[in-house]
């Protein structure tokens, strides 16, 4: 007997604009120093061994955190899907420091009102030349 196969898709809570938002806070923040990312700074216990995390491992898990940041801001050359990549790895890296309290300062916050702002400023001129041409064509009609 044949077997049909389905495909599962599962709505995710965050979406990839809004993980990308998260990141790009994150991002921001460790670069002005707003955020702190502090796992390698102390020492941590790992919860299966009790023993401290080796200072090469944490030195490792820097130079990954670094790499990932230097892709997704765009000062390592990458494909849009090595960008994509680097994403996702780092917002899985923010949701676990973060529930780990690796984490300091804040970085998720309000919508990006710059871009908001720059956005609507090119709707207003938009709907402003509309205006403008509507009220031409009827001074046109209007002296005709």
């Amino acid at each position: 007997m044949g077997e049909t196969a389905q495909k599962v898709t599962s709505r995710a809570v965050i979406s990839e604009d809004e993980k990308r938002s998260i990141v790009r806070g994150f991002v921001k923040g460790f670069l002005s120093g707003s955020v702190k990312v502090t796992i390698w700074e102390v020492p941590t216990v790992g919860l299966s061994t009790n023993q401290e995390t080796p200072g090469d491992m944490k030195a490792q898990f820097k130079t990954h955190t670094i790499n990932l940041i230097n892709i997704v801001s765009g000062t390592k050359p990458a494909t849009d899907e090595e960008v994509n990549v680097a994403i996702n790895w780092l917002f899985q890296l923010i949701v676990s420091l973060r529930s780990g309290g690796f984490i300091i300062g804040e970085f998720v916050g309000p919508p990006d009102w710059e871009s908001r702002l720059s956005e609507l400023d090119k709707r207003v001129s938009s709907v402003e030349k509309l205006f403008e041409e509507l009220l031409q064509r009827f001074k046109v009609q209007s002296s005709s």
